[in-house]
């Protein structure tokens, strides 16, 4: 097999994207990272690490039917090309975040564009600036990049930020001052803006929000993000030397190292420091930023008699062996002094072990953890539990270090002692497996599928490893219970989840294990709840909730949130003349399956003839808001799919309605108005339950 092995920077590899010289062939799948996984590859790169190989083969054009990368259409490459085989997901990401992908179009039609993209690359990226945590020197206006090089790609993550680009009105889009769109002109005083005042202005208001976009920075000095950069700096110049002139910073403090001399210098030579501190840290960040288009891709080439078998290469390229993982180097580690009992089977005999849950519920006798997550294999999500749970755990606990973010970054997990690993493991996984039953038994949770943030449970664990008779103890299990649906209606999860996690660690020991009943944490915990219970923007707030925010869908953290928690209350059934009540106990003992059901059928919002696939479909439409979702057995569910949308409507009258947390006079709604006048109902008896249910758990 004739094989060639080079490089290309990624900026050549751009240039050659756009000249038709790299093109996908048809037979791969198309673009399917979810947006989660494009901000964890960004952060990757953003610190260093490595972008991976391609595999690609020489080729011409009519080898196969070709396709741009990041969009459907079809393209005529040239007459000798590449066909991308394997890094589609990685080479199309970085295409979509570092190149203004709506010039390609020479008639300006960004409506073209944006359709013939994938669905998960209809989004702007930009690094979000923060004075709070200063991984980009805002703080002080002095950026090392050797310090990002050292940091992991999660501690980045919480500054990267993403915009949707929407295909609306011209007019909405100026509406909502919508700067990140291709189709926005900016307006000032009555009239439109062009060339570079245009640009001025969209940087202004960039910068109002300290979001700098990566989507120019091919553009060099004329790209818009060193304009976002010299006018986020200038206002932080303003803003130092405030501080100085207040005496809360010394002026040797910001500027010593740019002239050692500063103390014996006059007023207009201290001014040309500031300026110069401003010009360096523009130049260092935009210099840094650009020059990540130099970093090398290694592309392995296949020549062109391989073209036969290039379907074939691909398919067996794509199913080559996984990456080694943390677990893993645990139990190897494990292995060093732990010979014969290995850690695997450590975690596995607490998994088969029973407990006793009747104080959880009277129905759960010898409850065991396969009732939650897979027992004959680990799951990923156990082991990611697992080892941030040993890690904080270990090191804060047994080793008496300041808790901290850190302790849940591969680095510190995987400097963990082998004695320590060995040593702790069963006691550790003790406490994730009575968080488990607790998540099932008391907040709804069925499986760990369930969960809406991972990160939620380890508070839990870290209290039940404190101290054994906590898990006998109900009413700390009820604080416990007041914690977690606070938090996760507030949408303290929602961002900075790893900040959040410290703090509430630091909150729940103090509050339950040290018995300090009103610290200042717990107050402003309180606080917070209070005030942002199905009320946090972009989350639970009346606008996401209903599918009417335009710049996000409802999360799927609060739709699980809303139908976990109605299943804790115990709902009954929709079936006639039965009285069942629904549990996730039940369920995952196998009494039944559990289906998510729209209380406000879909198809009583359809027109005749019209399928409700397309409304299941589309995301933003009312009925397919949380708010109009529960629980119901697979065969209450199967019974109904043959109703008649008037008989449903009759028989829901029949129901229990209210156990499932919803308005009991409802009739059949006749339009969208009265669709969401029900679902507005819904909102405000849910927010009256949750607030209630935490204050008598927290009284209780």
């Amino acid at each position: 097999m004739g094989v060639e092995y080079k490089k290309y920077e990624l900026e050549k590899f751009f240039d050659l994207i756009d000249s038709g010289k790299i093109v996908l062939p048809e037979f791969q799948r198309g673009y399917v990272w979810s947006i989660g996984k494009q901000k964890r590859f960004l952060a990757s790169i953003l610190v260093g690490l490595p972008v991976g190989s391609t595999l690609h083969i020489e080729g011409s054009a009519g080898d196969f039917v070709a396709r741009a990368i990041c969009e459907r259409r079809e393209v005529n490459p040239k007459e000798e090309c590449e066909y991308l085989l394997d890094g589609q997901q990685r080479i199309s990401t970085l295409y979509n975040i570092f190149q203004d992908i709506y010039e390609k179009e020479e008639t300006r039609d960004w409506k073209k564009v944006l359709n013939s993209l994938f669905d998960k690359l209809r989004y702007r990226w930009f690094i979000k600036l923060s004075k709070e945590d200063d991984i980009f020197g805002l703080k002080t206006l002095k950026f090392d990049p050797s310090k990002l090089l050292t940091l992991e790609p999660r501690r980045v993550e919480e500054y990267i930020e993403v915009k949707k680009i929407e295909d609306i009105k011209e007019e909405k889009i100026q509406k909502k001052n919508a700067w990140y769109h291709p189709a926005f002109i900016p307006i000032k005083d009555g009239r439109k803006l062009t060339g570079r005042l245009s640009e001025l202005e969209k940087a202004r208001l960039a910068a109002e929000e300290y979001l700098v976009p990566l989507f120019e920075i091919r553009k060099k000095e004329l790209g818009l993000h060193r304009q976002v950069l010299k006018q986020i700096a200038k206002r932080r110049v303003e803003e130092l030397q405030a501080e100085v002139a207040d005496g809360k910073l010394k002026l040797r403090d910001i500027l010593s190292d740019i002239h050692p001399d500063i103390d014996n210098l006059d007023e207009r030579t201290i001014n040309e420091v500031w300026t110069e501190l401003q010009i360096s840290w523009v130049e260092d960040v935009s210099r840094y930023l650009e020059g990540l288009l130099k970093r090398e891709i290694p592309v392995v080439l296949l020549h062109k008699n391989e073209i036969g078998r290039a379907a074939v290469i691909f398919e067996e390229f794509n199913t080559g062996g996984t990456k080694l993982e943390d677990f893993d180097l645990f139990v190897a580690k494990a292995a060093r002094v732990d010979s014969e009992r290995s850690l695997v089977r450590r975690i596995m005999n607490v998994l088969d072990r029973s407990f006793d849950t009747t104080h959880l519920e009277n129905e759960a006798i010898n409850w065991k953890a396969n009732l939650f997550t897979p027992t004959k294999e680990l799951s990923k999500k156990f082991k990611k539990i697992f080892l941030n749970s040993l890690s904080l755990i270990v090191f804060s606990l047994e080793k008496g270090e300041e808790l901290s973010k850190e302790m849940t970054l591969s680095g510190k997990i995987l400097s963990l002692q082998p004695e320590d690993v060995v040593k702790y493991t069963e006691r550790v996984t003790e406490a994730i497996v009575k968080a488990f039953a607790f998540l099932q038994l008391k907040c709804g949770h069925v499986n760990e599928k369930s969960i809406s943030y991972e990160y939620m449970i380890l508070p839990i664990v870290y209290v039940f490893y404190c101290k054994d008779d906590i898990w006998y103890d109900n009413s700390i299990l009820n604080k416990i219970g007041a914690w977690f649906w606070g938090s996760l209606f507030a949408g303290m999860y929602k961002e900075r989840q790893d900040d959040q996690l410290i703090k509430d660690i630091k909150m729940l020991k103090a509050w339950l294990v040290d018995g300090e009943e009103d610290s200042e944490e717990f107050r402003r915990w309180k606080t917070v709840v209070t005030d942002k219970i199905f009320n946090r923007e972009g989350y639970s707030d009346w606008e996401t909730l209903l599918n009417k925010n335009p710049e996000t869908e409802a999360p799927k953290a609060i739709k699980k949130a809303i139908l976990n928690y109605i299943l804790s209350k115990k709902p009954v059934d929709f079936l006639p003349d039965q009285e069942i009540n629904l549990t996730a106990y039940k369920c995952a003992n196998g009494n039944f399956k559990l289906e998510e059901h729209h209380i406000i059928p879909l198809a009583s919002a359809t027109k005749i003839g019209e399928s409700t696939k397309k409304i299941r479909k589309e995301k933003k439409h009312i009925l397919n808001s949380p708010l109009n979702l529960t629980y119901i057995s697979d065969s209450a569910n199967l019974r109904i799919r043959d109703k008649r949308i008037d008989e449903y409507f009759n028989e829901l009258g029949h129901f229990k309605i209210g156990t499932h947390i919803f308005p009991t006079d409802i009739r059949k709604p006749q339009n969208d108005e009265e669709r969401k006048e029900i679902l507005k109902k819904r909102l405000e008896l849910l927010k009256q339950s949750v607030t209630s249910e935490i204050n008598m758990l927290l009284n209780s």
